[in-house]
């Protein structure tokens, strides 16, 4: 497992983030791309609840596809400790032999296409909101201290019906995040390097999730 520490940003600082980068002598490790989900919940949203209530062991399960290439979906359970995190490959085993053929709508690059993906996980878990995000990766030459960088984030509400299922995304969140993942061993120079975005752009350090946010929006907002 290894630490991941957020940072939320406005969008007007970030030009300084990327000056913040280039001081730090991060690289850019992977091309920037957009990230899409579809994240997986209990009727009773007990994933949700869990993370908005500090519960320190908690587990997300998500699909998850790059771009808008929909015929690679990754199937993802993140597990969390406090700070610490883990992402492991869900096996097919795990998911109900019928699914969904999802129409997704991206509002903001007016695309459209069609994903297919399990109506339930475990036998219990089912979808419940997309989310969606441009991602640029960085990481320190000896690749101790990875960073990334997402911005242009939208949610989408998961709906079905006995003949089809849609998400469309659309913008709901006006922040930006930064995510700074390391070993312990390392903490010293994540720190330090935390410590200079935050004086240089005053970014809030603090617990994030973008399936919280989006669940809030959509059913509790």
């Amino acid at each position: 497992m290894r630490y991941e520490r957020k940072l939320t940003f406005n969008k007007n600082c970030l030009n300084l983030i990327n000056c913040c980068i280039n001081e730090f002598n991060l690289f850019e490790t992977y091309p920037s791309r957009r990230v899409n989900s579809i994240y997986y919940d209990c009727p009773n949203f007990s994933c949700y609840f869990e993370s908005i209530n500090g519960i320190k062991n908690r587990k997300k399960k998500r699909i998850r596809w790059y771009d808008y290439k929909n015929d690679i979906l990754i199937f993802e359970e993140k597990q969390k400790l406090g700070e610490l995190g883990l992402k492991e490959i869900i096996k097919d085993n795990r998911f109900s032999k019928s699914n969904y053929y999802t129409d997704i709508l991206n509002t903001t690059k007016n695309l459209s296409y069609k994903i297919k993906h399990p109506k339930l996980v475990d036998n219990i878990y089912q979808p419940t909101v997309g989310v969606s995000y441009k991602r640029k990766y960085f990481a320190t030459k000896d690749l101790h201290i990875r960073v990334t960088l997402d911005t242009d984030i939208i949610y989408g509400k998961f709906t079905a019906n006995q003949k089809n299922s849609s998400i469309n995304f659309y913008p709901q969140d006006n922040s930006n995040l930064i995510e700074v993942k390391y070993d312990s061993k390392y903490e010293i120079e994540a720190n330090n390097f935390i410590k200079l975005i935050s004086k240089l752009t005053n970014c809030i350090y603090e617990r994030h999730s973008k399936y919280c946010n989006a669940i809030s929006n959509f059913f509790w907002g």
